[in-house]
């Protein structure tokens, strides 16, 4: 067979190749006012923090399915007190459990510049303890890859009454 006289291989290349185009191109052209507010009403049900982006926030389908997020701040449950700021993350979500389940589940985080507070309360609680409970959660974590850049942490800890701060050395 001669691949240059095969119409229909020749439509269906095309085919494929401009679906794939289209699914990698397509998300960029989307409001991003969708996927910003429905990121920040999945924090507000799940965690009952607040979710603040200030930047842009995009979901990319190729080469993995992703949510780009820039500048955004997240609070402590119930509370305006800032927990976290990033100047962009990009979540990582697993393709196979999204297409076959539904489900979606974070491969991997990337965040540039966080700023994260600790704070260990009087109990011997941490403020972060509620997010790592998975009860009624839609979004689950099965981190293969965690990066970070430039962070910086400030530790409070009213068990012993310290504060400490924390900077990556910058080069």
């Amino acid at each position: 067979m001669d691949w240059r006289h095969s119409r229909s291989l020749r439509i269906s290349f095309l085919l494929v190749l401009t679906l794939t185009a289209l699914l990698g191109i397509l998300p960029y052209f989307l409001s991003s006012d969708l996927v910003r507010d429905q990121l920040i009403s999945a924090v507000q049900r799940d965690t009952e923090r607040k979710l603040d982006i200030r930047g842009s926030a995009h979901m990319v389908l190729l080469p993995r399915p992703a949510v780009l997020i820039k500048n955004a701040t997240l609070t402590e449950p119930k509370s305006d007190t800032v927990f976290a700021h990033a100047d962009a993350i990009k979540v990582v979500f697993r393709l196979w459990p999204l297409i076959s389940e539904g489900k979606a589940v974070v491969n991997s985080i990337e965040v540039e510049k966080p700023e994260l507070t600790i704070i260990r309360h009087d109990d011997g609680t941490y403020n972060f303890e509620d997010l790592l409970q998975s009860k009624g959660k839609q979004i689950h974590l099965a981190l293969d890859r965690f990066s970070f850049s430039d962070a910086q942490l400030a530790w409070q800890d009213d068990l012993v009454n310290e504060n400490t701060a924390f900077k990556s050395a910058q080069s």
